[in-house]
């Protein structure tokens, strides 16, 4: 990468291009870890990230954006949860991963968040990795998502004590 990404605030106008990446990340990482039933639904979700980054909504996103604005990545948060944590996949492996994750902890420290959590799909091993190595725990407990087709996938749950 020429220029290190910038962080910014997420913009009604990302909707599209995070949808994009978001989508191409289920395929490329996701697809050998689920059912194919699940992969029948998955789709790009404009709609979802339009209520996301809209003005009433309580999703907290940043953006990564590469020298043209371009996003490139994305962390949101909801709560106490670090809810997503996607990376462009033609933008994997330099560490942005990390540089989001330390972002949306450092956002839900300054929300008065001490104990903080985040789901992952099983068998997703870089980004279990990535979690564990910068300090999460993994839990015991697994949850269940139902799709609109029946189809489940099974998610970690990781949990994170944020000190001062």
């Amino acid at each position: 990468m020429a220029n290190p990404p910038r962080l910014r605030p997420g913009r009604l106008s990302d909707a599209a291009a995070i949808a994009d990446y978001h989508h191409r990340c289920w395929l490329s990482a996701f697809a050998p870890l689920v059912d194919p039933a699940v992969m029948e639904v998955i789709e790009p979700r404009v709609e979802r990230w339009q209520l996301w980054l809209g003005e009433d909504t309580d999703h907290d996103t940043i953006v990564a954006v590469d020298e043209h604005d371009q996003p490139i990545g994305h962390s949101t948060i909801l709560d106490n949860e670090l809810l997503h944590l996607f990376i462009d996949p033609d933008h994997h492996g330099r560490g942005l991963g990390r540089t989001l994750l330390l972002n949306a902890e450092t956002r839900l420290r300054a929300a008065g968040h001490r104990s903080i959590q985040l789901h992952t799909i099983v068998g997703n091993t870089p980004a279990i990795r990535l979690y564990e190595t910068n300090g999460w725990t993994m839990t015991d407990r697994l949850d269940d998502d139902v799709l609109p087709n029946g189809s489940t996938y099974t998610e970690h749950v990781l949990v994170k004590t944020l000190t001062d």
